[in-house]
């Protein structure tokens, strides 16, 4: 067995367990494109083994033909994994297809080349390095479609993660400059096939190095969980962040802003952010004096400021960030924009509410004293000329405004008929002083009084010779009022 065919071997042994480890991640975004990339090449170096072994003309063609399966199948394979393995989308259908219009021309016309010379011309055995190798005599469709598609897509690839290397962590980067390195190795191998340069005239080196390749594949996704840890770049940080981001230079001329920082200020609004670059921002903003103070670095610490927007005011909050190079130098600033509107609006109607119950809370301190002077007024009055009284609790709906309130009050003193005092000691309880009765009685004159719900705590029976003596009675008042601060 000759030395190609035994170094093929190792490259479809590595495959296999390359394709293992993908196996063990094809939960994983990259992994199924990466997956079909491995088993094309592995068919590849399997068919060409077999067309390296001796054997008539015919077979050697027929498996030469097989190799362009995986050899065609694999540049797209390998573009979706690299745009995966940066955390791009999958492709869409209509690139798949479009991506298969010249693997499938290809496969197509070299199993039928015996019937036209768009493919081959008239292949032949011969002699070379002690091997019998093939010489297939690519014609025009080869050369001139096939090989720049193919080495067109492979450098697509390189490109994408060439971006991705200089905006991933350091962590990415090492692995990815192994992969692109690895991945230009073969590219050199069918350059050399390609061009006739000897000693590779018909012997295709690609396959051979591709032992290299894989290798180094098996070991970045073994140690840097390239399949599990995605990275994310520039592009989808800028565009999907919540926060406007504003980078400036050192004289206030923008250098990159992103869609959200148009959106928020009405001064960018609508605007193109390439047409922005190079625009100092106080000419394009000059009425949001805090965010100039900002950029210019007047103000250094955080900003809140608002910006009437159709009439509704809108809060902002500005974040500056000094940028400095590796050396400490200045180079400009960093401001990020974000919206508290909703925030601030919550704040303030949260400190309005306890500002109302804070003068609800000395509003009702001062109902209870006064309350309470009437009551022991009133009680000495109704001992003096022998009334009876009853003290009703009644709880209202919390929230009601003032006028439902007032409209309580006058609609039980026309149902109750005499009420000697009424107090609203909450927004939610009200004290009334009455014209004795029972709980019953008192209960139904006051719920068939009022137009909102509200309903009796508690009735502290008569003074007089049938209840409680006037001293007990305002007992049990005071009692109750103060279970109620």
């Amino acid at each position: 067995m000759s030395i190609p065919v035994l170094i093929l071997a190792a490259n479809v042994l590595l495959a296999l367990i390359l394709a293992g480890v993908l196996l063990r991640h094809r939960d994983k975004s990259p992994a199924r494109p990466f997956l079909l990339a491995v088993a094309s090449v592995t068919l590849w170096m399997v068919a060409y083994a077999l067309e390296l072994l001796p054997g008539p003309l015919e077979s050697r063609v027929f498996w030469a033909n097989v190799q362009f399966i995986g050899i065609a199948t694999a540049p797209a394979a390998w573009l979706e994994t690299s745009r995966r393995l940066v955390g791009h989308r999958p492709m869409r259908p209509t690139g798949i297809a479009l991506h298969a219009v010249i693997p499938i021309a290809t496969v197509v016309l070299a199993f039928t080349s015996s019937a036209h010379t768009v493919f081959r011309g008239t292949p032949e055995l011969y002699q070379s390095m002690g091997l019998t190798l093939v010489h297939a005599d690519y014609q025009w469709f080869h050369n001139f479609v096939f090989v720049p598609y193919q080495y067109a897509v492979y450098l697509s690839g390189v490109v994408i993660i060439i971006e991705a290397m200089g905006e991933a962590h350091r962590r990415f980067r090492t692995g990815y400059l192994l992969m692109i390195g690895a991945m230009i190795l073969p590219w050199i191998g069918g350059a050399l096939y390609a061009l006739s340069i000897p000693p590779f005239v018909d012997l295709n080196p690609t396959s051979l190095l591709l032992l290299v390749t894989i290798g180094v594949y098996l070991t970045v996704l073994q140690s840097d969980d390239f399949l599990d840890l995605t990275p994310i770049g520039r592009p989808q940080i800028m565009e999907r962040l919540q926060e406007g981001l504003i980078v400036l230079d050192r004289l206030g001329r923008i250098i990159d802003v992103n869609p959200t920082a148009l959106n928020l200020l009405p001064s960018l609004a609508g605007s193109d952010d390439a047409a922005l670059i190079g625009h100092r921002l106080r000419d394009l903003v000059p009425d949001h004096v805090p965010l100039l103070l900002l950029a210019e670095g007047i103000e250094t610490d955080e900003t809140a400021f608002e910006i009437d927007i159709d009439g509704e005011p809108r809060y902002y909050l500005v974040r500056p960030t000094a940028i400095t190079d590796s050396a400490g130098a200045f180079r400009g600033r960093a401001l990020s924009v974000l919206d508290i509107t909703t925030a601030t609006l919550l704040v303030q109607s949260l400190q309005t509410e306890r500002q109302r119950r804070e003068q609800i809370s000395e509003e009702a301190l001062l109902n209870r004293r006064e309350f309470l002077r009437r009551l022991e007024h009133e009680t000495h009055r109704a001992a003096a000329f022998g009334r009876r009284l009853s003290l009703a609790i009644l709880r209202a709906e919390a929230g009601q405004p003032e006028e439902v309130r007032s409209r309580q009050e006058e609609e039980l003193r026309h149902r109750c008929g005499p009420v000697f005092w009424m107090s609203w000691m909450s927004p939610e309880e009200l004290f009334v002083l009455v014209p004795e009765c029972d709980r019953d009685t008192l209960e139904d004159t006051v719920m068939e009084s009022l137009v909102e719900p509200m309903m009796v705590a508690a009735v502290y029976s008569e003074t007089g010779r049938r209840g409680l003596t006037r001293e007990e009675f305002v007992l049990n008042a005071r009692r109750a009022i103060r279970e109620r601060r």
